[in-house]
């Protein structure tokens, strides 16, 4: 545990200056850093307290339903004893659409996959900033160009091309359309 807890200095720091309740509702800034599984170790080995009553408190506190599955899996393999390692979860950024979309399309395609997706509306206020944070982290970008201006879809693609994140356009948020995406983008990973 202190050998994990020495070779991520980053993680530990982030979780540990937040109370839990604060670390609960900061875990979409979190997310864009850090995925599921670094956080939880970074609470399972903490030293001071019980880790496993610790993850398990944080992931009861989560707001969103998707993370809060994305991390009960976690826990649930690992409570489990399962000695396979832990299998990537693939972050993907979809930007665009319309909120019913995701709670729509992430509880019926993702709840069971592979991906963890992260959705940003197209809102003509997102920043350049914003924007760049969430991809940084990101294993690829879907973006809806029916539901986004040009000038956010153009700035989403050159951010992805920043850091290297790999980018398909579709033009609504459909099943078939995601589907296709992420095949083309990870023809690998069974969605």
């Amino acid at each position: 545990m202190q050998s994990w807890r020495a070779a991520h200095p980053e993680v530990v720091s982030a979780t540990e200056r937040l109370a839990i309740e604060e670390l609960a509702a900061q875990c979409h800034v979190l997310l864009t850093r850090f995925d599921a599984q670094e956080i939880l170790l970074s609470l399972i080995t903490d030293e001071n307290d019980d880790g496993w009553e610790l993850a398990e408190w944080f992931v009861s506190s989560l707001r969103s339903e998707s993370q809060r599955r994305t991390f009960e899996r976690v826990l649930q393999r690992w409570a489990s004893g399962s000695t396979a390692l832990p299998q990537r979860v693939t972050k993907v950024v979809i930007v665009g659409g319309h909120p019913r979309d995701e709670s729509k399309t992430t509880r019926r395609l993702f709840a069971r996959s592979a991906f963890e997706i992260v959705w940003k509306t197209g809102e003509k206020s997102q920043r350049w900033e914003t924007i760049s944070e969430v991809l940084r982290c990101a294993d690829a970008a879907i973006i809806i160009t029916g539901m986004v201006s040009h000038t956010l879809m153009e700035s989403v693609k050159r951010c992805a091309n920043l850091h290297g994140v790999p980018w398909k356009c579709v033009s609504k948020a459909t099943d078939s359309q995601l589907k296709t995406a992420l095949t083309e983008l990870f023809p690998n990973v069974s969605l």
